[in-house]
């Protein structure tokens, strides 16, 4: 299994998400697919039940990523 080791970038965002109290949201993409640069910071908060993913449709391909603390 590779080890993951965040960047500066993500560092900020994981501290952004630690600071969010249970049930707050912090949309961490808008687009018409889920990419971005914190798309996997999220999935690996997610298989660590840190967080969940929900996703808000604005329009045809406009799409908010959204990250729930649990």
């Amino acid at each position: 299994m590779t080890k993951w080791i965040p960047n500066k970038e993500e560092y900020k965002f994981l501290t952004s998400i630690d600071a969010l109290d249970k049930g707050e949201k912090l949309v961490y993409h808008r687009g018409a697919y889920c990419a971005g640069k914190f798309r996997f910071a999220v999935r690996q908060l997610i298989d660590q039940k840190v967080v969940t993913s929900v996703t808000k449709k604005h329009g045809a391909n406009d799409y908010e990523y959204i990250a729930v603390k649990l």
